[in-house]
């Protein structure tokens, strides 16, 4: 665990007498000084809060590139050979684990990891196979189930010392990689190289990026390799002309006689050679980037995360650079159809970034976004011209009805027909044992609330929320306009964060829509984890008709709870 920092006026004057400082001559000194990274994580925080209930239940779709990892090689030192530590400390396998997994995030391909224990069922799920210094040990059946991915189509990348040791003996193999597998791959090590930095030039033009003659240097453990029949050379060392990348079985195995992750760390990355060489051998397997980032700058450092829900897709677009960055985005992962998207990073009513665009235009067309530097931007994609939205989870939506006695709050000036509405909801949840007030909005009082923090006995401050005073759970009907509960929910400073996901209001999602969310911890002015906590359904729409729609939805999800 991190040790939390404190900047507090006790701890600086303590430090400035320690280094003669003469604090006279330092006027205007804070109480306590809060960085700047600090309030930014507590917005990220706050955010997370806000995305909980579309968060929580996604998941991540599995990537289809795996690494390869056996205990084995772990549990021996990963090498028995000492000339191959770098006396700088840098090519150690954890950190070249760490390093290459580096080099597919700034590729933006998703990646997993096999084991022995895998291998054999999983390995067809994939595109792409890697193995290095992290499978030192491999067994022979391992790798005839290696060959048998190849033939499938699948593209495998070895890099020393991939099955350089014998599964039962620990002894090394008679050639490196063993068990056929030199032959298989058309190359085997011809020698080993430790603690020097290499050039490595290109023999022939792989990609418009990569062309023959370019060179980029390679570090750590370097292994000049010996060409077998069928074996294709691709890069040599500069200095000895000796072959250094290797392919072979029509470009659906590559043998690279150096480490990539170290080598990918230690050079210059700005350059993309290291990376241009891994897009080459990646494509050989078809494989398409589930989220294709192209920029003015370095596209590279935007990462891209995906969650996928019930029926929505969280998109996260990460800027880890300190300049603004315009990029476009082309989506590959969505399913045939048409989609609406929206951006609900900032508080307040969600950016619509597209109503409505086809999965083909997303992947050909793409998107443009603006980054702000080291900032991200969460995106909520979903099928487009739904009636009712749902952004809540089943499981919660049945613990807030069920856990509490639960209100049902309406606007003062509600038509007579929506009223009518509203009583067949009360209704239905008594049907279901239920038993449910149903309240005017005026009803419920929002009170001032005042939280006084402080550090070490210095005070942070006074801060004033105004927050909804109520003991029961809630299910609250219209939107920000017709409804002062809703309203003080999505207004600035009434709660520490944003607690509301999308603003409704008569524009905002259109006219005869609705949408049905959670709301958390809205007697309090921050998250409350605790029984005393009391949340909110809001059930929601542009107009009468949107509103109608979502209680009618309400209803029939509530008669399968």
């Amino acid at each position: 665990m991190y040790k939390r920092q404190r900047y507090s006026k006790g701890i600086v004057e303590h430090n400035y007498a320690r280094w003669e400082i003469d604090l006279s001559k330092l006027k205007g000194l804070p109480d306590i000084v809060i960085p700047k990274h600090s309030k930014d994580v507590t917005a990220a925080n706050g955010l997370c809060y806000k995305l909980a209930p579309l968060l929580l239940p996604a998941k991540v779709d599995k990537g289809k590139i795996a690494l390869l990892y056996t205990r084995r090689s772990s549990l021996i030192g990963w090498t028995f050979d000492s000339s191959l530590k770098s006396t700088e400390g840098t090519a150690s396998p954890l950190c070249e684990w760490r390093y290459l997994q580096t080099l597919l995030t700034h590729l933006h391909f998703p990646f997993e990891v096999i084991t022995e224990d895998t291998i054999e069922e999983e390995l067809d799920e994939y595109k792409v196979l890697i193995a290095g210094y992290w499978a030192t040990m491999g067994s022979k059946e391992m790798a005839e189930r290696i060959k048998q991915f190849v033939r499938k189509g699948g593209v495998v990348i070895f890099y020393p010392e991939a099955f350089v040791y014998n599964w039962d003996t620990t002894k090394n193999n008679r050639y490196s990689p063993g068990y056929g597998l030199d032959k298989f791959f058309g190359c085997r090590i011809k020698s080993k190289i430790s603690g020097k930095e290499l050039t490595l030039k290109i023999s022939e033009d792989i990609s418009t990026s990569l062309k023959r003659g370019d060179t980029f240097k390679v570090r750590g453990l370097i292994t000049p390799l010996e060409r077998l029949e069928k074996g294709k050379i691709l890069a040599t060392l500069e200095d000895t002309g000796e072959p250094l990348i290797i392919s072979a079985n029509n470009g659906h195995t590559y043998y690279l006689g150096f480490v990539p992750g170290i080598s990918y760390s230690t050079s210059n990355p700005n350059d993309g050679k290291l990376r241009a060489l891994f897009e080459y051998i990646i494509g050989k397997s078809k494989l398409k980037k589930p989220v294709l980032v192209k920029g003015d700058k370095k596209s590279y450092l935007v990462y891209t995360r995906i969650l996928h829900g019930k029926n929505y897709y969280l998109l996260a677009f990460c800027n880890d650079y300190w300049e603004k960055q315009t990029i476009k985005s082309y989506l590959n992962f969505l399913p045939k159809g048409n989609y609406e998207m929206i951006d609900v990073t900032e508080d307040g009513k969600p950016l619509v970034i597209t109503p409505n665009s086809s999965s083909q235009d997303l992947s050909t067309a793409g998107i443009s976004l603006s980054l702000s530097p080291l900032s991200c931007r969460v995106l909520i994609i979903r099928k487009a011209n739904q009636k009712v939205i749902l952004n809540f989870p089943e499981y919660e939506l049945s613990s807030i009805i069920n856990n509490y006695p639960i209100d049902i709050v309406v606007g003062k000036s509600i038509s007579s027909s929506l009223l009518k509405s509203v009583k067949k909801l009360q209704k239905e949840l008594r049907r279901k044992g239920i038993s449910a007030r149903l309240l005017k909005d005026e009803d419920i009082p929002i009170v001032n609330k005042s939280t006084s923090l402080s550090e070490e006995g210095y005070p942070l401050g006074t801060f004033h929320n105004k927050i909804i005073s109520s003991g029961n759970n809630l299910i609250l009907v219209g939107n920000i306009e017709n409804n002062r509960l809703i309203s003080n929910l999505s207004k600035k400073g009434s709660y520490t964060y944003d607690k509301l996901l999308e603003d409704v209001d008569s524009s905002y999602p259109g006219k005869g829509r609705g949408i049905i969310q959670i709301c958390e911890s809205i007697n309090k002015p921050y998250f409350c984890p605790t029984d005393r906590g009391r949340d909110a359904i809001l059930i929601s729409g542009s107009d009468e008709k949107g509103i109608e729609a979502a209680i009618k939805r309400f209803m029939k999800i509530i008669k399968q709870l």
